[in-house]
């Protein structure tokens, strides 16, 4: 049976599947993710899923900020339901490991641009040119991906060694993790497909939210920040600050610089 994407199925496995999980149909609307989640069927079900290093499908992408909102907080909101209700899945490691990673990017941006405010307010930041490291790597790797598209043009290349652009986008994607996780945790049931439909009709203005919030909360964190005094300012909060700031990106710079250096034998996306 030929899914979407160019995705092939044994017709026997996706019996198997609706019969072990009671279904009427092996896919289920009631899950945002149904494909990664019929993937996790099929495995408990005895069968393997393969991946092809050769085969490509083209899809079409989402064109304003808006429909990417919706999209995205769909995608992974499915996604975090699927990995709290199937924890330890050997299968969604690598979806585990690109959460946790998130939670750390944004992390380490929300802690660089209060550290970086609170310093520059009582003239206390000094700048090392080593800090400069992380961004350099970081454009390396955006290079490499770029180079690896197989159809990439001068916008890929621009994406990769602007940094900017891809930083901006990482910020973006943050917001769509952050808010996944509060609608999972928080927010109780909601048709993230109906969202989703309306935001590609170009209605609703969720996706201004997580900017919205990010500078709120860094409003009050500097607030509070102030109000404290100088004294503790500057032998508390932004020694440690800095310090723990450095440990993860120093971390994050190590990851990068692996994943820089590793050989993809030729692969392209």
């Amino acid at each position: 049976m030929l899914g979407g994407q160019f995705s092939l199925f044994s017709v026997r496995a996706l019996e198997e599947v609706a019969k072990r999980e009671n279904q009427a149909t092996p896919w289920i609307m009631k899950s945002e993710v149904e494909d990664s989640l019929l993937s996790l069927q099929i495995k408990s079900a005895g069968y393997e899923t393969m991946l092809s290093a050769s085969a490509r499908a083209y899809v079409g992408g989402m064109t304003t900020l808006r429909s990417l909102d919706g999209q995205q907080v769909k995608w992974n909101s499915g996604a975090v339901e699927l990995m709290r209700s199937n924890p330890r899945h050997p299968s969604l490691t690598q979806r585990w490991m690109e959460h946790i990673s998130m939670f750390f990017n944004g992390y380490n941006r929300f802690a660089f641009a209060f550290l970086l405010i609170s310093s520059l307010s009582i003239s206390a930041f000094e700048f090392y040119p080593i800090w400069i490291a992380p961004t350099v790597v970081a454009i390396l790797l955006n290079l490499k991906i770029a180079l690896k598209i197989r159809s990439r043009n001068f916008r890929d290349i621009l994406f990769a060694v602007l940094f900017v652009p891809a930083e901006l986008y990482l910020w973006v994607r943050i917001g769509h993790f952050v808010r996944s996780w509060w609608k999972s945790l928080f927010g109780g049931q909601s048709d993230n497909w109906a969202a989703q439909a309306k935001a590609e009709r170009g209605r609703g203005n969720a996706y201004l939210v997580a900017p919205i919030i990010e500078v709120l909360v860094l409003a009050v964190c500097l607030f509070v920040q102030f109000k404290l005094p100088i004294a503790v300012q500057t032998a508390v909060i932004l020694p440690l600050g800095w310090w723990s700031l450095a440990v993860l990106t120093v971390t994050q710079t190590c990851i990068m610089l692996v994943s820089l250096l590793r050989p993809t034998h030729g692969a392209k996306v």
